[in-house]
């Protein structure tokens, strides 16, 4: 059987007029083919090699369904004590994401749990959209260490999430850790109700009376903001609203964790992020009264919502 799947491969990756030899090995776990093949086929011509690596992948997922083989399912099957190099990284990372997910209740703390193990997260967000992309997540080099404790990789790497695992696609890590439009969509809300207090405890009774004209309803007042935060997860589409070029030039010389990834998008942590979203909150806040994108928690239990609470109560009882 292994000798009919080993003449299928090569028919199939486009090597069947070519020269080869295959050897059958019992040297591992499992029993395995090695295949050397000769690219000049018998008419002289050199068989093509493009896209090799996708082709090989789905080919052999073919030949190990088709006569009914075992296919591991999921990363969890995967013998991680034999892997090497890059693969070995991949994992390592994923099992770093997956418990920094597991304390985290928040993007927030989500963070900083990746923090301590050496790994950051980056969005990519395209500004010709004003849509969120996806996650990827990146390790430094001197967190990755050989058996004599030095680094293993020149430089620092970076998978998505969707490389780590499907479980830690954007959308499944805003299943738990909100979505994050909602998230500063709703704190933005607080800090408005602050300074539509502040305002109201500074007029006179004349003047409050027109407070609904000056502080209209919030979700009506940024909308699409609000259409958006209903989901369980950042529209990758965005919307039509777009921010000004000049505000992205400025927002990559404020912050390290801002690069340019191309196309239109750019890679950015989640403070550069929250400058983002924030931004279009930040005209009505400021000119009314105070607000600053610096007050974002990422949390639920954000302080400004105690002091809203609070503020509220004192009032009351005053009048």
């Amino acid at each position: 059987m292994l000798g009919q799947l080993a003449s299928e491969y090569l028919q199939k990756m486009g090597y069947d007029d070519n020269q080869f030899v295959a050897f059958r090995h019992y040297d591992k776990e499992h029993q395995h083919v090695h295949i050397v093949v000769n690219r000049v086929n018998f008419k002289g011509k050199c068989t093509s090699d493009s896209h090799e690596k996708i082709k090989n992948i789905r080919i052999c997922k073919d030949l190990t369904k088709s006569p009914g083989l075992y296919m591991a399912t999921g990363k969890d099957s995967v013998e991680e004590r034999r892997l090497r190099s890059m693969d070995a990284i991949r994992y390592h990372m994923m099992h770093c994401v997956r418990e920094s997910l597991q304390v985290a209740d928040n993007w927030k703390e989500f963070q900083i749990e990746l923090a301590k193990v050496g790994i950051r997260c980056h969005f990519r967000y395209n500004k010709n959209t004003n849509g969120i992309e996806g996650i990827s997540f990146s390790i430094a080099r001197d967190k990755v260490l050989n058996k004599k404790g030095e680094a293993k990789m020149r430089h620092g790497i970076s998978f998505s999430g969707k490389q780590l695992d499907q479980s830690l696609t954007l959308a499944h890590l805003c299943e738990k850790l909100g979505n994050l439009i909602a998230v500063v969509h709703n704190q933005a809300r607080d800090m408005y109700e602050d300074a539509r207090q502040d305002w109201y405890d500074t007029h006179n009774g004349f003047e409050v009376r027109n407070i609904d004209t000056v502080f209209p309803d919030f979700n009506t007042r940024f909308s699409s903001q609000a259409e958006a935060g209903q989901f369980s997860a950042p529209d990758i589409l965005g919307n039509s609203k777009l921010l000004a070029s000049s505000f992205f030039n400025e927002l990559m010389e404020k912050f390290e964790d801002v690069t340019d990834a191309g196309n239109g998008a750019l890679q950015v942590g989640l403070a550069a992020l929250g400058e983002i979203l924030f931004q279009p909150y930040q005209p009505a806040i400021s000119a009314d009264g105070g607000g600053s994108a610096s007050k974002l928690g990422w949390g639920d239990d954000d302080k400004y919502k105690k002091k809203k609470r609070n503020k509220t109560a004192t009032y009351t009882r005053e009048r």
